[in-house]
């Protein structure tokens, strides 16, 4: 079998703090390592042009890695100030509308463009059609308990009882919802910090997920 070349600029599990310079199908923001030997591709999942952000590396290729977000360094001069809870499940909400919907037109006719092979699929294309809702349009949402949470200001794990999304980039840390994300419905994710505190008053353990135990 012949040797798999690897590539000199990165190993799988290292982390990396990266400029975002652009934007590729399927969401994933592009960063570039740039060195004699030429110019090294990153793509990492949920990030933004102009975002500086730590990432690992979970893919490593000959001529560019894959790699999981671990969290937003610096945001992009893009972005704006919303009256919601940063979550994982929407890393866009913070861009003006008109933006979202640039991103939105442009993966989705390079989706057709790669992988359905569509080479006219600007000829083809009609209009955008956007929601009505800016926010609070989802139907559904789907919220998880942890016994180990996530730490916003220090940025570290801590032991408490956690009830909302995961920690992004981690399978076993919670983050709490303490306040609206501005994709659900506003009253319940305004209540749910009531009925986290109502859980925890039963004295009924959240789920440990290392442990794989506990109640909640």
């Amino acid at each position: 079998m012949p040797r798999r070349e690897r590539n000199k600029f990165v190993k799988k599990n290292q982390e990396l703090e990266i400029l975002i310079e652009d934007y590729a199908f399927g969401g994933k923001g592009i960063g570039r390592i740039r060195s004699d030997e030429g110019v090294f591709v990153i793509f990492i999942p949920n990030t933004l042009p102009g975002q500086l952000v730590k990432a690992r590396v979970v893919k490593s290729k000959k001529n560019y890695a894959e790699c999981k977000l671990i969290e937003v360094l610096k945001p992009s001069d893009n972005e704006i100030e919303v009256p919601y809870q940063d979550i994982p499940g929407a890393p866009y909400i913070q861009l003006p509308i008109s933006l979202q919907h640039q991103y939105k037109k442009e993966s989705t006719l390079s989706l057709f463009k790669r992988i359905g092979k569509v080479s006219n699929i600007e000829n083809l294309f009609d209009e955008f059609i956007a929601s009505p809702n800016v926010f609070h349009y989802r139907n559904k949402m789907e919220y998880g308990f942890s016994a180990i949470g996530y730490d916003r200001k220090n940025k570290t794990d801590v032991d408490e009882f956690t009830l909302g999304f995961k920690r992004r980039g981690t399978w076993w840390m919670g983050d709490n919802l303490d306040k609206d994300s501005g994709l659900f419905d506003k009253q319940v994710e305004d209540n749910l910090k009531a009925i986290r505190e109502y859980c925890q008053e039963t004295n009924l353990a959240p789920w440990h997920g290392p442990k794989k135990r506990r109640f909640f």
